[in-house]
């Protein structure tokens, strides 16, 4: 699904790194113990047979077998001329290991290899028989050697027992075309390559005809990953990730310190007493690192002559039989990872985790703890889902940075390149979320596995149909210089500027394009590892978003504090101009004249406040937060004082009227001149008066009056005395002040106003 209808399904198949084309097996062969002259045991051919498709014979899978052979990858143990590397076994199972080997173009074939005991009594060497195959479908050839064992000994037999090399089976070990075993492996292996999830079926000829006996295997060939996912594949072809997890391990910390080194192309020696282990360890190891693929010396199983390649200065992936320690041990080795399957111990190299992005890291520790100690079975499909889920959080990020080279960014000299687009490197380290994930880019970046995997994507997302510009331009016909061809859908014009203007638009639709269009992550990322690194992003982003809004509810928070304290400074400066409003009107009230109160004008531009004095009663004051507790009336500065003067002047013009009473003016102008003559006669003979400021202080003047005539208690509180003209107003707001003291005439008592 989603393949273009140009792509053929073995292209598609040849895309996802799986040979489709050629036959199922290479060869088959089958290798015994014999004892020499000396009384040493020696691996011995005894059996071998090539599938060209044709019946004849190849010369390049006999070579093959040849080496297999000559070299022991059968018995990987074997060490030459000694008397205990291969010991007879009276009770043994039968185990499965593989091996591999690199041809000249750099292609691999794999040896998939069954070891059992002979039927008899008594101590014997095993036998192995092997297929050659590149394909790495694991399960499937160990399940098809299975029925050969007991089948396998009678044709074997003659052979392994002359010792001499008198019999022709000894010179010329050839499978009989007649035989059982020979049909069987004619009919599943010389056919071509089946597709993924096919049937594959042989016929049991050692089983008669008639009988409720098999008389056909049936097999199924595994996914490959091309409708599925890799996982998926992984799992399908016998990887298995127990001999990484389990065992010696009782953690995930060797696990993930071979990733690291894996993922860094460093040296790595795996070792351990079973050959099946440690083979199965290696293929895991490899495949840790999808989709990344292991681009060197790999070598699940390393026999005894190849010991020298762990001293090779290049990196390397090999398995090596705990015989040979003690010579693994003597070579001169720098740098090198190794892990021991039988105890546990491993090497690492502290650069490499640190390296690893912390978050993602934290999520793989923990779906690889779960496995170990969760479960009975270790799930290969999820280990090898943690990982791949790793990876495309990590590098994933690699299409958003693909740049055809008709855009006006210049190519950098070691910038990888491939059918005319590039990756810019230094803009997907520059744009990494994490300084360990830009640490880990910078690792990758010299390494073979990450620019083969770059590479191979530049070319799929260039061959890609879809990758075509909107203007005309396909993405991987153009190279650094040269113009792009294609005018303007719907037409375009002939003119250099227009030329000029076409190719810059071809230029950004066809990055536009390759943008849109890019591959998806890794191949066919399966659905549930997608999700997982939405969940991953949508956390970060989460998490950024829960920062903005915290920072904006904090500038909400400075916002309401400042229009609280903007909104508290104006009610403030109202209720204020409301006490004073007060303060006047009960002057006017009591004495009959405005004069008292002052005037607001001045202060805020507005004509005076007016009210009564109840109006504070119960209410809040300038100083007390909203919705607290109110003050009452007499807790404002004056307030007390203007009661307690009340009572006094009401006493003191009772007194003096009883004794003096005042002359009674004639007409309104008389009395205005008398009380203004009054007021000014008051001003003066007051040298402590007591004034009134209508900007929230009462004060006493400070200077007495030099020329101060005998006050006259009964005109200062004569009720009659004060003009209700607004005469006595100030311009600028200020207010005329009155005596405080006693009708004795002994002299001014001064008050000081509360505060």
């Amino acid at each position: 699904p989603g393949l273009p209808p140009s792509v053929s399904c073995a292209d598609a198949m040849a895309s996802r790194g799986e040979p489709r084309v050629g036959l199922l097996a290479r060869a088959f062969f089958c290798v015994g113990v014999s004892v020499d002259a000396s009384g040493a045991p020696a691996p011995k051919l005894l059996l071998r047979r090539t599938f060209a498709g044709d019946g004849k014979s190849n010369s390049s899978d006999d070579q093959l077998v040849s080496v297999a052979y000559e070299k022991h990858f059968c018995f990987p143990e074997y060490v030459p001329g000694a008397l205990t590397s291969l010991v007879p076994e009276t009770h043994a199972r039968p185990s499965t290991y593989t091996f591999a080997l690199t041809e000249s173009d750099g292609s691999q074939t794999i040896g998939f290899c069954r070891r059992f005991l002979p039927p008899g009594d008594g101590a014997r060497y095993p036998i192995v028989t092997c297929i050659l195959s590149k394909l790495p479908w694991f399960a499937f050839f160990w399940e098809a050697l299975e029925p050969l064992d007991a089948h396998v000994w009678p044709l074997a037999r003659p052979a392994l027992f002359d010792t001499g090399g008198a019999r022709p089976e000894s010179t010329n070990p050839a499978l009989p075309q007649n035989a059982h075993v020979t049909r069987y492996l004619t009919e599943l292996c010389e056919r071509e390559a089946p597709p993924p999830r096919a049937e594959v079926s042989a016929s049991t000829p050692w089983h008669p005809p008639g009988t409720a006996l098999p008389q056909r295997v049936s097999l199924y060939a595994p996914d490959d990953g091309a409708t599925s996912s890799r996982v998926a594949a992984t799992a399908a072809r016998g990887v298995r990730f127990a001999p990484l997890l389990r065992g010696a391990f009782t953690d995930a910390q060797c696990c993930l310190a071979l990733f690291a080194a894996l993922l860094f192309e460093r040296r790595v020696i795996i070792s351990g007493v079973d050959a099946g282990a440690v083979s199965r360890a290696a293929h895991a190891a490899a495949a840790l690192i999808a989709p990344f693929e292991w681009q060197h010396i790999f070598l699940p199983l390393l026999p005894h002559p190849f010991l020298e390649v762990c001293t090779a200065p290049m990196p390397f992936l090999v398995g090596v039989h705990s015989a040979h320690a003690a010579a693994l041990d003597r070579l001169p080795k720098e740098e090198v990872f190794r892990v021991d399957l039988d105890t546990g111990e491993y090497t690492y190299f502290p650069a490499d985790l640190d390296a690893l992005p912390s978050k993602p890291r934290r999520a793989l520790e923990q779906k690889l703890e779960f496995q170990i100690r969760g479960q009975n079975r270790i799930d290969d499909a999820a280990v090898a889902r943690a990982f791949r889920v790793f990876l495309s959080t990590t590098v994933s990020a690699y299409r958003r940075h693909v740049v055809p080279e008709t855009s006006e960014r210049r190519v950098p000299e070691n910038a990888l390149v491939a059918d005319g687009v590039w990756l810019d490197q230094n803009a997907f380290e520059a744009h990494a979320a994490t300084r360990r994930t830009k640490m880990m880019l910078g690792n990758l970046r010299g390494t073979r596995l990450y620019e083969v995997f770059v590479r191979g994507r530049l070319e799929a997302i260039a061959r890609d149909p879809k990758q075509t510009g909107l203007m005309g331009a396909r993405l991987g016909n153009s190279t650094a210089g040269e113009s792009v061809t294609g005018s303007l859908i719907g037409g375009g014009g002939s003119s250099s500027g227009g030329d000029a203007m076409s190719g810059l638009n071809s230029a950004v639709s066809a990055e536009a394009a390759l943008l849109a269009y890019a591959a998806e992550d890794f191949q066919h990322e399966l659905p549930q590892d997608a999700a997982l690194t939405a969940v991953y992003r949508a956390g970060s982003a989460s998490a950024a978003a829960g920062a903005a809004s915290a920072a904006a509810a904090t500038t909400r928070a400075a916002a309401h504090a400042a229009k609280s304290a903007a909104w508290g400074a104006k009610t403030s400066a109202k209720m204020f101009d409301a006490f004073v409003g007060s303060a006047r009107a009960y002057g006017t009230k009591t004495y009959g004249n405005t004069s008292l109160a002052g005037s607001t004008v001045g202060m805020h531009g507005k004509s005076a406040h007016r009210g009564n004095y109840g109006a504070f009663e119960g209410g809040h004051d300038d100083d007390s937060p909203v919705g607290g507790p109110a003050r009452s009336a007499g807790a404002f500065v004056g307030v007390d004082r203007f009661r307690r003067d009340d009572e006094r002047r009401q006493s003191l013009t009772e007194d003096a009227s009883a004794s003096k009473p005042p002359p009674a003016p004639s007409t309104a102008t008389t009395a205005a001149a008398a009380a203004a003559a009054a007021l000014a006669r008051r001003h003066n003979s007051s040298p402590g008066g007591l004034s009134i400021d209508v900007n929230a202080r009462a004060y006493h003047s400070g200077t007495p009056s030099p020329t101060a005539p005998a006050p006259s208690p009964a005109s200062n509180f004569s009720p009659t005395a004060f003009s209700p003209t607004p005469s006595n107003f100030s311009p600028a707001g200020s207010a005329s002040g009155f005596d405080s003291g006693t009708g004795t005439g002994t002299g001014t008592r001064k008050r000081r106003a509360k505060k």
